[in-house]
């Protein structure tokens, strides 16, 4: 099973790859992007995508390295997947990934709320420097509990420095 929090540290190879299919998943959502212009991210928009990928494949190697099962969800569609992106044990958890220098766990409030994603839990992965990072796992039911506040989107979220397990 998952703890609550810790530490990982993963393999170099990580952010190429994260890299490569970030760009190539933006340039599937482009589409998206003009339809739904809400989607787009501004400034931010060229980043996300390989952020995200880096924490998905960080979770993968790491439940790996644990022995954990797992079923990943498809890191490069042609559309965006509107589902869990790990399913561990039957729970469905999103992973969300934080900059080194960012200070806020976030949860979009629009994105929690939606039964068809049905997430159980939160694994929020902080990029430390180019092999560490750090993680919490918190229950929807947690998340559902945090302040909100308008960042680019409407979002739940807990300053980073308050957390206390």
């Amino acid at each position: 099973m998952l703890s609550k929090y810790g530490n990982i540290t993963y393999p170099y190879w990580i952010d190429g790859a994260a890299e490569f299919i970030g760009k190539q998943r933006r340039k599937n959502n482009n589409e998206l992007y003009e339809e739904v212009p809400s989607k787009k991210r501004g400034e931010w928009d060229s980043s996300v995508h390989p952020l995200g990928v880096k924490g998905e494949l960080i979770a993968a190697t790491y439940l790996d390295e644990k022995g954990i099962s797992y079923n990943l969800s498809e890191l490069l569609g042609s559309n965006p997947i509107v589902d869990a992106d790990i399913i561990i044990n039957d729970k469905r958890v999103d992973i969300k990934t934080i900059r080194p220098d960012g200070w806020d766990l976030l949860v979009t409030v629009s994105s929690h709320k939606n039964i068809d994603k049905n997430i159980d839990s939160y694994f929020f992965i902080q990029i430390l420097d180019e092999c560490n990072s750090r993680y919490w796992v918190f229950k929807h039911e947690e998340v559902s509990k945090w302040r909100k506040k308008m960042c680019r989107a409407y979002n739940y979220y807990k300053p980073i420095n308050e957390i206390n397990l």
